[in-house]
Order: structure tokens, then C-alpha cells, then sequence
């Protein structure tokens, strides 16, 4: 599904935003990663964060509806219903996305915000680039069975997974039904089959992760 500025429009696949748009900021930095080595020596590894994108709406009060009313269109892109439990994927086409080597991105945060001045609610929608964002897991109690239990977060790429307990990455997409193996979330928990008990230690800055080139969130 493609994300698209059409007309000073965004458009989310058949859907046209409703809204009036008031611009795109494209944001890439980095993050450092304090680690203790024997002896007591601290080092600082420095690596980069995914990209992330914020289109910015106003919604009005107007002859196609209320505010209220289009958010709620709005709201239904960012998760149609209670029941869905993962983030939609897309890809961003934009000149100025391209320039900035992100093309296939996850819709990450919906914000909305009223005063009590106007019937104005400002909207931006924040969106992460996937193609090379890491994640890091963090041990919980084993699973009864099939592998040891990991909970996904912010800092390795699933590929670094696999090395750092000993398996595939085939092994851990085929034992979590993961369709595409460059595409992992932070919360989600991961079966790891056939993990070492002792897993190797990966320095932070072992991170691949950079905004421009394409390789990973889900």
C-alpha cells in the first residue's frame, strides 16, 4: 500500500485524508550506547536511529463535516479496530522521502490536539522508516517447549538476533510466522528455536541502522 501527496492531499492507498495539509519534516539521528567491559572500562558506541516522517493536517469545521468527524477517518487508517494488533506497512512515495533514501516505512504515532480558542484539532502523523532500523531483545522467563522467549526492542536488527543465540534467521521467521524477515516491532515477543543457552553479547555499536540505505519495524 503507498502513501501519497497528491494536490497538497495525503493519500493512505484509496483513502484521501481528510484535512488541509500543512507539511512534511523528515527527521535522522543517532543514539549512544553506554557498555561496561571487564575491568570496569566504559566505552560509548554510537550508532544510527530509523528515519521518521510527521506529516502535519488541520482539521476543520466545514460543509464536508466536523473535525471529530474526519479524524475518525483518520484514526481508522492508523488502526481500523481494537482487534488489529499489528502496524500497517506502506510504501512512501515522495521526491523528498527518496532524497533521503526512505521508501518503505510504518505508521508509528497518530497525534491529535484541540484548544478551547478555535474548532481547529491539529494532526500529525509519524511514521518510521523500516528498511534498516535494529532491534534489541531483552530475556523473559523460557517458553514451555519450543525455544526460549524475547521480548523485540530498539537496538539490533533481527539478523543480529540470530547470530547472538545461536540460530537462523529462517528459524526464528518460520517459528513466529514472520513473512518478512526485514520487518520485526518493539514489544513483540519472539520464540528463538534452538537458542544457545549463553548467548553471545553484541556490541551496540554492531548496529546496523541508517536512515539512507535499504537492507527492516514491524
Amino acid at each position: 500500500m503507498d502513501i501519497r501527496l497528491e494536490d497538497e492531499q495525503i493519500k493512505v492507498g484509496d483513502t484521501l485524508l481528510p484535512g488541509v495539509y500543512d507539511g512534511m519534516e523528515i527527521t535522522g539521528d543517532i543514539r549512544s550506547d553506554e557498555e561496561e567491559l571487564k575491568g570496569g572500562k566504559k566505552v560509548v558506541n554510537y550508532s544510527y536511529n530509523p528515519a521518521t516522517i510527521r506529516l502535519n493536517l488541520k482539521l476543520l469545521n466545514d460543509d464536508n463535516g466536523t473535525a471529530e468527524a474526519k479524524l475518525a477517518i483518520i484514526q481508522k487508517v492508523f488502526r481500523a479496530s481494537p482487534s488489529q494488533k499489528k502496524p500497517q506497512t506502506y510504501k512512501f512515495v515522495s521526491s523528498h522521502a527518496k532524497a533521503r533514501g526512505i521508501g518503505q516505512v510504518m505508521m508509528l504515532r497518530l497525534r491529535s490536539q484541540d484548544t478551547n480558542t478555535n474548532d481547529i484539532i491539529a494532526v500529525s502523523l509519524e511514521f518510521q522508516a523500516t528498511e534498516s532500523t535494529t532491534v534489541s531483545v531483552q530475556k523473559v522467563a523460557a517458553a514451555s517447549g519450543g525455544g526460549q522467549q524475547y521480548v523485540v526492542k530498539k537496538g539490533d536488527t533481527l539478523s543480529a538476533i540470530a547470530r547472538q543465540f545461536g540460530t537462523t534467521v529462517d528459524a526464528i521467521a518460520k517459528a513466529n510466522n514472520i513473512a518478512n524477515v526485514n520487518l520485526i516491532y518493539t514489544g513483540q515477543r519472539l520464540t528463538i528455536p534452538g537458542a544457545s543457552s549463553s548467548p553471545t553479547r553484541l556490541a551496540a555499536s554492531s548496529a546496523a541502522v541508517d536512515d539512507a540505505d535499504a537492507p527492516k519495524v514491524r
